[in-house]
């Protein structure tokens, strides 16, 4: 910037400047243009060509810098490095294993089911539980879990 000053007159909008151009275009019945020039994009062949050198020298300075902190300070931590997974698969310390609900095969009797429905608890049981009952008395099991409860009721009321 000329002066260090930043005097946005200077730079036109190129959305507006487009649409300026696309006017003019319609107004004097000439080409519409293929795409719109936007002089707020930097020039950087230009940028390269004045400061490009520099630039490089700079970045191996830091590098050179960088390599040097890391080998005086051996415990500092470096940017960037991700965690390493335990051996159950989970990232970081100690995660919780996932609960199984019902042990397969273990199917609640009739009996265990009518005496949960008189209570009013048969929503408190899993969906795999209230599943297996709805199989063995071939009840639909589609639906959410609320529907599946609804059956159950459905199904003790009928009797």
């Amino acid at each position: 910037m000329p002066k260090g000053l930043y005097d946005p007159s200077r730079y036109p909008n190129p959305s507006l400047q487009w649409h300026y151009r696309i006017l003019q275009a319609l107004a004097l019945d000439e080409d519409i243009p293929d795409y719109p020039e936007d002089k707020t994009k930097p020039k950087y062949r230009q940028i390269d060509k004045r400061v490009g050198n520099e630039t490089t020298e700079w970045g191996q300075i830091l590098e050179k810098a960088y390599k040097d902190y890391v080998a005086d300070n051996p415990d500092a931590a470096t940017t960037g490095s991700k965690r390493t997974t335990s051996a159950n698969g989970h990232a970081g310390g100690s995660a919780t294993s996932k609960r199984i609900k019902t042990e397969p095969g273990q199917v609640i009797s009739d009996e265990q089911m009518k005496d949960m429905y008189q209570k009013g608890k048969v929503n408190s049981m899993t969906v795999a539980q209230l599943k297996d009952f709805c199989t063995t008395k071939k009840l639909p099991l589609s639906g959410k879990k609320a529907d599946i409860v609804e059956r159950v009721e459905a199904y003790f009321e009928s009797k």
